[in-house]
């Protein structure tokens, strides 16, 4: 009872920077224990949802299910309702995949990216670009690895290095997931742009229209721009089907249609 009601409450709130995935779980039935399981786990790490009674910290929480995860067969004294999906998720990846290895380096990439999102949530990091970079691309490269295991695709994330990094770029800068994640205590704006805008995660924190500031603007257009220009590589990469129909078709089609209907993007890149 507990654990579905778990389940519930996370279908209630927004799907955030899963909607992407969620989109092709119709056409990929496949997906959707694990497209469950890593929402709950991000939504956890990003503070969207509670940590279970049952575990003192998020770390405690992420080494659990690292440890569940090497034997999900074992299904006994489940703790949780992300423990119970993991366990069904990786049983499904495993049959999908054969190479058990492999689907366990790819849950443990996911879990360690959650990690780290927790952490600068928590610390309240102010990152670089470069940094930030590095996070979003273990972030979301991560769950394109355990997706397209889960499609039975023969491509993984190191074939389309570019998609990770158009979505964390696109996630970042919508305004409907920068000021809420602010208000959190994350900070998707690099820290060169709030300094030449002599601004603090602090004063976001607390205002978080200053994101209106002309500086956050110019880094907003000019990512948007390099959306863009990421976008006409992947086209160039060669795919199988599966692979293709996941990304082009679910994970970057809303992507594309936002930024060709954005009229400044045919403009130059703004100095920062």
């Amino acid at each position: 009872m507990i654990i579905s009601s778990q389940i519930a409450s996370m279908r209630e709130r927004a799907s955030g920077k899963y909607d992407l995935i969620l989109a092709a779980v119709s056409f990929f039935p496949t997906l959707n224990v694990s497209y469950h399981f890593g929402r709950m786990v991000d939504d956890i790490a990003d503070g969207d949802a509670p940590l279970p009674g049952c575990f003192s910290g998020f770390e405690e929480f992420v080494d659990n299910l690292k440890n569940r995860a090497l034997q999900p067969e074992n299904s006994d004294k489940v703790k949780c309702a992300a423990e119970f999906l993991l366990l069904r998720s990786v049983d499904r990846l495993n049959r999908i995949s054969k190479n058990q290895q492999e689907v366990l380096e790819g849950v443990n990439w996911f879990l360690n990216s959650m990690l780290e999102e927790n952490r600068r949530r928590v610390d309240r990091k102010v990152l670089t670009k470069r940094q930030l970079e590095k996070v979003h691309y273990n972030s979301f490269g991560s769950s394109l690895e355990i997706s397209l295991i889960a499609i039975g695709s023969n491509n993984r994330a190191k074939d389309i290095p570019e998609a990770p990094l158009i979505l964390g770029k696109d996630y970042s800068i919508e305004e409907k997931e920068l000021k809420p994640d602010l208000k959190r205590g994350i900070c998707n704006i690099p820290s060169e742009v709030l300094s030449t805008a002599n601004l603090t995660l602090e004063h976001l924190m607390k205002n978080p229209d200053l994101v209106s500031h002309p500086k956050i603007q110019e880094w907003i257009i000019n990512e948007e721009i390099e959306v863009g220009e990421i976008l006409d590589k992947v086209k160039g990469r060669k795919l199988d089907t599966r692979s293709d129909l996941l990304v082009n078709r679910f994970m970057l089609l809303g992507v594309r249609k936002r930024h060709f209907e954005k009229k400044h993007l045919s403009g130059r890149r703004i100095n920062v």
